[in-house]
């Protein structure tokens, strides 16, 4: 990239070049003062249509300043320029290692429900300091090749009990209540956490909501050990329960579903090594479109993404 359309921040040195994200430029930095290397994720509101991309920002600062806990990537810092509203956002954020799942799929299940114990923990995290994740999906769980896993992305953060004004989040994994703009909670968490685990141990999506009269539903959802049946019988009714269309049938609390998933974990290491297998399937691409207007015709709804 040209160093002419760098940003410009005191105190830091721009790097390389990373990538790009929901409205956003990313690089690796350098903390002039300490020499600490970090990650910029810089956001930058050009049209009236940028506005949410800053308010993502935001709430990416307003949780990720608060957390501790190791699977949860941390935001250091944050810098903003505008006067009467805000144009422009730098958030400093660690570094971390690793691919999202989609490029690197666990295929041992005892991998998987290791990996997927420390993400709920992580959760369980966020909901103590009194928020919801709002997005959990495979894109936003990280995996290195040393077996460390991070959560990422606090951009649909948002306190527990909120009521959105539009629908945000991704696809196959939105929660009824999120398509229906009810209120959320970290229930909703559980339910996108176990949607995605669902798809890592089925090779299958639980599939996109319903709209109409069964506005966010999914009145098909396949047993999960009709899909793989080197699943335990009580893997399959937890993922059930935590898919379960109301969230006062799921489980109360994330660290209730972290304590079921750590007893499964324990009995799956000792199976041997061709009965915790798991073929990766590919999403597809309509899976991870976010802020889909479910309410308007099924064909329309996955063209509203970033």
């Amino acid at each position: 990239m040209n160093e002419s359309f760098l940003p410009k921040v005191v105190g830091y040195k721009i790097g390389r070049f990373l990538g790009t994200g929901a409205g956003s430029t990313i690089y690796s930095v350098r903390k002039l003062e300490t020499g600490q290397r970090l990650v910029l994720k810089h956001v930058l509101r050009r049209e009236p249509g940028d506005e949410r991309f800053v308010v993502q920002a935001l709430n990416e600062y307003r949780l990720g300043s608060k957390v501790t806990h190791p699977v949860l990537r941390r935001v250091l810092e944050m810098r903003k320029k505008g006067l009467l509203s805000v144009r422009e956002v730098f958030l400093f954020m660690e570094p971390v290692k690793g691919k999202h799942l989609e490029e690197q799929q666990p295929t041992d299940l005892a991998l998987i429900l290791r990996m997927m114990v420390a993400v709920s923990e992580g959760l369980a995290s966020i909901h103590e300091l009194g928020f919801v994740h709002a997005d959990v999906n495979p894109r936003n769980i990280l995996l290195s090749r040393s077996g460390l896993v991070k959560l990422i992305d606090y951009g649909l953060s948002c306190p527990i009990g909120t009521v959105k004004e539009r629908v945000q989040g991704t696809l196959v994994f939105l929660s009824p209540e999120q398509a229906r703009m009810e209120q959320i909670d970290h229930r909703t968490d559980i339910f996108n956490f176990a949607a995605v685990l669902y798809w890592l141990v089925t090779s299958q999506t639980i599939g996109p909501p319903e709209v109409g009269q069964n506005l966010g539903g999914r009145p098909h959802l396949v047993a999960p050990r009709d899909l793989n049946p080197n699943l335990s019988e009580s893997l399959g009714q937890l993922l059930v329960r935590c898919l379960s269309q109301k969230q006062g049938d799921r489980p109360g609390t994330m660290q209730q579903v972290a304590q079921a998933l750590r007893a499964e974990l324990t009995e799956i290491i000792k199976l041997p090594a061709q009965r915790r297998e798991v073929h990766p399937a590919t999403l597809p691409s309509k899976s991870v479109v976010r802020h889909i207007p479910l309410v308007n015709d099924p064909e329309t709804k996955a063209k509203d993404g970033p």
